[in-house]
């Protein structure tokens, strides 16, 4: 990941080490409606898997990425969707002659044109 535009830190002191307190798609209360509605454990695990999960970065001139696949879900009994994902991640080294670049920890993802009805 790189920066664009005037960075104020200092690059060779940047550390991006990050928490995600929450990160979903969608109706921010499908988690809860899917454990009333006895949706699988398994599934409801995959509404936010990164929920409290904290990436840390060892080194100086690494940057965490993200990748989430996400599809969403129709359920019985209830009209919106709700969507599932999967998470993989990865440190990217950067270049230590990169000049001015800072890390950044970056989130990418994919909408599978796919669906999952239970």
């Amino acid at each position: 990941a790189e920066a664009f535009g005037d960075v104020n830190v200092n690059p060779a002191l940047t550390n991006v080490s990050h928490r995600v307190n929450h990160l979903s798609f969608g109706d921010k209360e499908a988690k809860y409606w899917a454990k009333r509605n006895s949706i699988p454990t398994d599934m409801i695990e995959h509404i936010t898997p990164l929920d409290g999960k904290t990436f840390v970065v060892d080194r100086f001139h690494e940057a965490p990425q993200h990748y989430l696949k996400v599809v969403s879900t129709h359920a019985p009994n209830k009209k919106e969707v709700f969507y599932q994902m999967t998470h993989t991640d990865r440190v990217r080294k950067l270049s230590k002659t990169g000049g001015d670049s800072a890390p950044q920890a970056r989130f990418s993802y994919d909408f599978s044109p796919m669906s999952v009805v239970l």
